[in-house]
């Protein structure tokens, strides 16, 4: 495995004269990164609080805070937002929060105004990649995301594999370690928080702290650098860039595209090439496993075989469930997931979907028995049942619906009334995107010879209308 790990940050053996982050429009060096952390470190000594929270918007702050909590031996709990249900929920789980929360105990940003002196590594605690521990959520599937447990010594076998498997990505000119790391996703979650924080910190490459959600802004940031990229990315973000960009002359300066959090569609796969010249590198894991595959869609390729990351071995049980094991994982037992898999060699696979009905929809992980339950709860349904209507554009997510006879009461009023009924109860429980955008009410839920939901006449429904 390659020489790189989160211990390189606190050593001598690099230039602290290394820019690690630009934050602020600022350049930040190595020494000015462990200054920062030994400064929000010595604030923490002071708070007897064990566990925290932690939530910034901007990456290097929330890199700072990481470290600081970490050498301070404090609990870590990541959460996927601020919003006012997750706040609710981590008054249970933590005694204080940091960042950018509205009732945050430290206010990072603020701290950071004061000038850190430089300080030297010795003078820091060690980091113990072993008993350090970053709680991280699922993306949630009824608005009650699952907290999973992560050491740091974890995160650097992975961070290993994908350095293994990627390194290449970063070669410019015979130089690996100058491209610097853009991104449009979150680092609150996995995918972002190993993308375009842990792993450039660990590989001694720059990261930027703002995140680009504007694609014009980050087509602009390639061009005005004139420094080779690598863009964290996701497929909503992929699957919506505008041709009227001057991608050539971005091109230029981007290395390698990552996707993570769903699959991204082989036509946006094919476009996203055809503006930036880069074949996008699409990583398939989840918040429990991190990273398992990997795909790269071309028109000659099959779209739907992945190869096994290093490190990580895969198999396929009775159910035709893949089964992983890694030292990122758990490098002593297999890890059952819920997706249907054709193994085709010792590295490679076909995914076939999923065996628990969990569907993504804009990167957030949703249970469609989940759903039907809260849509069931609502007096106005018998029963319903939800699924995905592939397209071209963007999926939808439809709901069909035998109604109670409350439900045909309200439906003489119109359709309208009973969808508008029917998401207000919804909105309680899921975010927006993941509540049905299309309704059909019908006598009977249509069964095939077996009494099993005849999921093609459905869909034939969904066409009709």
């Amino acid at each position: 495995m390659p020489n790189i790990s989160l211990l390189n940050i606190f050593t001598s053996e690099n230039d602290e004269s290394a820019i690690v982050a630009r934050y602020k429009n600022k350049l930040i060096t190595k020494a000015k990164f462990i200054a920062d952390i030994q400064l929000l470190l010595s604030k923490l000594q002071q708070h007897p609080e064990q566990s925290w929270a932690l939530f910034d918007q901007q990456a290097y702050p929330f890199a700072v805070a990481l470290f600081a909590l970490a050498l301070a031996k404090k609990d870590i709990i990541l959460p996927g937002n601020d919003t006012a249900h997750t706040l609710k929920s981590l008054d249970k789980l933590c005694d204080a929060f940091i960042g950018d929360f509205e009732k945050a105990d430290i206010d990072i940003c603020v701290t950071l105004e004061k000038a850190a002196k430089p300080v030297s590594n010795n003078m820091l605690p060690s980091l113990d990649l072993d008993n350090t521990q970053l709680t991280i959520f699922t993306s949630g599937s009824s608005g009650e995301p699952k907290a999973i447990k992560k050491s740091l010594r974890q995160f650097e076998y992975e961070l290993q594999s994908l350095e293994q498997c990627f390194s290449h990505c970063f070669n410019t000119s015979g130089s690996a370690d100058k491209a610097v790391i853009i991104a449009t996703v979150s680092h609150q979650h996995i995918y972002g928080l190993i993308f375009r924080i842990l792993w450039p910190l660990a590989a001694g490459r720059i990261f930027i702290s703002e995140r680009m959600l504007d694609t014009a802004l980050l087509v602009r940031q390639l061009i005005e650098h004139k420094k080779p990229m690598i863009w964290i990315a996701s497929p909503a973000h992929l699957k919506r860039l505008q041709d009227d960009l001057p991608w050539n002359a971005a091109s230029n300066y981007l290395n390698a595209i990552f996707s993570s959090g769903g699959p991204l569609a082989a036509d946006s796969a094919f476009h996203l090439n055809t503006l930036s010249g880069q074949t996008a590198i699409e990583v398939f894991g989840s918040s429990e496993t991190g990273g398992i595959a990997y795909r790269q869609q071309r028109p000659e390729t099959e779209p739907n075989t992945w190869t096994s990351l290093p490190g990580v071995l895969i198999k396929a049980n009775e159910r035709h469930a893949l089964m992983i094991k890694s030292a990122h994982i758990d490098e002593k037992n297999w890890y059952i997931s819920e997706d249907a898999v054709e193994i085709i060699s010792e590295q490679s696979f076909i995914l076939k979907g999923r065996l628990d009905r969990i569907v993504k929809l804009e990167e957030k992980r949703l249970s469609l028995v989940e759903l039907e339950k809260a849509i069931n709860n609502s007096p106005l349904v018998n029963e319903s049942y939800c699924l995905v209507l592939p397209s071209k554009k963007r999926d939808s997510l439809a709901c069909l619906c035998q109604l109670s006879p409350a439900g045909q009461t309200l439906l003489k009023q119109g359709k309208l009334a009973v969808v508008k009924t029917l998401k207000t109860q919804l909105k309680q429980h899921f975010e927006l995107s993941l509540i049905p955008k299309k309704w059909r009410f019908i006598d009977k839920i249509p069964c095939n010879s077996q009494s099993k939901i005849d999921k093609k006449s459905i869909i034939q429904l969904f066409e009709e209308t």
